[in-house]
Formats: structure tokens, sequence, C-alpha cells
């Protein structure tokens, strides 16, 4: 059952690693092209890229998770 458990967590990680690295990507190309073919994502990065709090509390947010889960993951094998 730890295996299955670490395994979980450490697909979370991943998981919020790759959407931050989705987020800082588009952050540097012109995503209205992108409207018509996926208007949810256009929708998310409008709500992250309007404001710059979101962005930095979603940075924050990330962090906090991701070491959270480092810790549940030495729980679970300790």
């Amino acid at each position: 059952a730890a295996v299955i458990l670490a395994i979980f967590f450490l697909f979370i990680m991943a998981c919020a690693e790759g959407i931050q690295v989705s987020i800082l990507a588009m952050n540097e190309k012109n995503y209205d092209e992108y409207k018509e073919k996926a208007p949810k994502a256009v929708r998310i990065l409008d709500c992250i890229y309007k404001k710059q709090r979101n962005m930095s509390a979603f940075m924050v947010g990330r962090q906090f998770f991701v070491a959270l889960m480092m810790i549940m993951l030495g729980k679970c094998l300790s």
C-alpha cells in the first residue's frame, strides 16, 4: 500500500510541475490564436495573467503543495 501511495504522491507532484511549466511557457506566447481551439484554456490563462497576484498565488500554492507532498512521501516511505 505504501508503494501505491508513494506513486500517487509522485504523480501529483509531477502534475503540479507540469502545470507550472505549461503556464510559464504560455507566458512567452500570444495565446489569442488558441481562442477557437481551446477557449477554456484561454479563459484560465486570462484569469492567471490579468492580475499579477493570481500568478504569485499560484506559484506559492504550488510550492506549498509540493513541499507537503514531499513530507507525506517521507512519512509514507519511512
